[in-house]
C-alpha cells in the first residue's frame, strides 16, 4: 500500500463515487447545472485521485502534513480503491460552499455517496460509504 500513501491531497475539490456509469452520468449532469468551474470522471481506463493535486514543491510538503494529521487522508485512498475496483469517481471544482451542499444533496438522491470536499484549511464529509467495503483496501482507511 506504499503507492496510496503517495495520493496527494486534492484541494479545492469535490468528490463522491457513483456504482454504475449511469450514476456518473447523472452526476456529471448535476455538477454542470450548479455551474462547477471543472467535472472530471476518473474511473479505471482514467486518471487517477492524484492527478487533481496541486503541483509544486509546498503541496508536496502540505501533503505530507495531511497525511500525518488529518483523518480524510486515508478517504483518498477509499477514493483510489473505488476507482481501481471498477467504479467512477466523480470530482468537482469551482464551487461555492452553498453550491457544494445543494450538489451534494442532490448526489445524495441519485445515489452517489462517499461525499467530500477537501478544502485548503477544512474538509467537509457529506456522505459516508454505501454498500460493501473494497475488500482489497487495509482495515484501517474505514472510518
Amino acid at each position: 500500500m506504499n503507492g496510496p500513501l503517495r495520493i496527494t491531497y486534492p484541494t479545492g475539490w469535490l468528490l463522491a463515487v457513483a456504482n454504475t456509469d449511469a450514476a456518473a452520468e447523472r452526476g456529471r449532469a448535476r455538477a454542470e447545472l450548479v455551474g462547477a468551474g471543472g467535472v472530471l470522471l476518473l474511473d479505471v481506463a482514467g486518471p487517477s485521485v492524484a492527478t487533481l493535486a496541486r503541483p509544486g514543491l509546498f503541496s508536496r510538503f502540505m501533503n505530507l502534513l495531511r497525511h500525518l494529521s488529518t483523518d480524510q487522508a486515508a478517504d483518498l485512498i477509499v477514493y483510489e480503491g473505488a476507482r481501481m475496483a471498477g467504479r467512477t469517481v466523480i470530482a468537482v471544482q469551482g464551487l461555492s460552499e452553498a453550491q457544494r451542499r445543494a450538489l451534494a444533496d442532490s448526489w445524495k438522491g441519485e445515489g452517489l455517496h462517499f461525499i467530500n470536499y477537501f478544502g485548503g484549511v477544512t474538509s467537509e464529509d457529506w456522505g459516508i460509504w454505501r454498500g460493501p467495503i473494497l475488500p482489497e483496501l487495509p482495515s484501517w482507511v474505514w472510518r
